[in-house]
């Protein structure tokens, strides 16, 4: 329960009120050589402090602190989407709400040390799409990762760069806007883009999104259409309590969602499908596999994506 919280609304100080046995284990897990190591320093890094474990009596349990803010949602003028994928990046111009030109491009953000290299894949999107419109309005950035502002604090496709370079990343979006001229843009995670569209689109609120790609980002909508603040980081939140449950290469943890609504899932599902994948592809490339199945309507590629909606369910 501690840990789905955490992972789904984020904080830096964790209140056990009316427990104490709780509140020592749960400080002695999440601790640098705790159980829950990679929970503390991915909380670490996002907040620039430690994660606190405060025990505290019932009566002082403090009140709930959370802010609701609109975000997105315009379509007037010229504007450039980009979506910041771990396998490729794609980007949109978009003039009144009709989009007049989008590209794919392969890249591995994934991995590079060096954040030159995701900047100037950043910036070439940018002035692409630039190129289709007589001028450019606002920039909207959909990407995995949790962010402050527009600067990513954690997040996959910087997994490689080391921390002692994190300034360069945390305005790499701010610095290759300032490329195309003094136009204003808002970074957003995917999960909230997502939840966003879904809200647009239903003409209703209280709308949780979930982006299935590289990996898994969610987010979450309220009855006014905002965003609450939360991390809605459930990638890394349980799902599978099984005692073979799938291991995720980055938080070293078992059964957690990224390895069940991404392309994770997709190739893993795959031999019980009865589809084989070239070992030497890349996951991008096996994932297009079963999806080119997929257009065909193979039982195999079907069975796949209905498991993963058996997942979701």
């Amino acid at each position: 329960y501690v840990k789905f919280l955490l992972w789904s609304i984020g904080g830096f100080r964790v209140s056990v009120c009316g427990c104490s046995e709780l509140a020592r284990r749960l400080k002695k897990a999440y601790a640098p050589k705790g159980e829950r190591c990679f929970d503390f320093t991915f909380f670490h890094q996002l907040y620039e402090r430690d994660l606190e474990i405060v025990d505290l009596p019932l009566e002082d349990c403090p009140a709930a602190n959370e802010v609701a803010e609109p975000i997105g949602g315009n379509l007037d003028g010229c504007r450039i989407g980009f979506d910041a994928g771990g396998s490729d990046r794609k980007v949109s111009a978009v003039i009144d709400g009709e989009c007049v030109y989008s590209e794919e491009v392969v890249w591995f953000p994934k991995l590079h040390a060096d954040p030159q290299y995701h900047y100037d894949g950043i910036v070439a999107a940018f002035k692409s799409a630039a190129s289709k419109m007589p001028r450019v309005d606002a920039i909207g950035v959909s990407s995995a990762g949790v962010f402050i502002g527009n600067a990513p604090m954690v997040a996959s496709l910087f997994i490689k760069v080391p921390r002692s370079q994190w300034d360069k990343v945390k305005t790499i979006y701010d610095r290759a806007a300032k490329e195309i001229g003094d136009v204003p843009i808002v970074v957003a995670n995917d999960g909230d883009v997502s939840a966003l569209a879904g809200a647009m689109g239903l003409g209703v609120g209280n709308i949780m999104g979930i982006a299935m790609g590289t990996s898994e980002a969610v987010g979450y909508v309220d009855k006014d259409k905002n965003v609450l603040g939360w991390i809605n980081e459930l990638a890394f939140a349980p799902v599978d309590l099984c005692e073979n449950a799938m291991q995720d290469e980055w938080s070293t943890d078992f059964g957690v969602g990224c390895k069940y609504f991404s392309q994770d899932a997709v190739i893993k599902l795959a031999p019980a499908a009865g589809i084989e994948l070239d070992e030497t592809l890349s996951p991008a490339e096996k994932l297009k596999v079963v999806q080119a199945l997929m257009e065909k309507d193979d039982p195999g590629a079907r069975a796949i994506f209905e498991t993963i909606g058996a997942y979701l369910a």
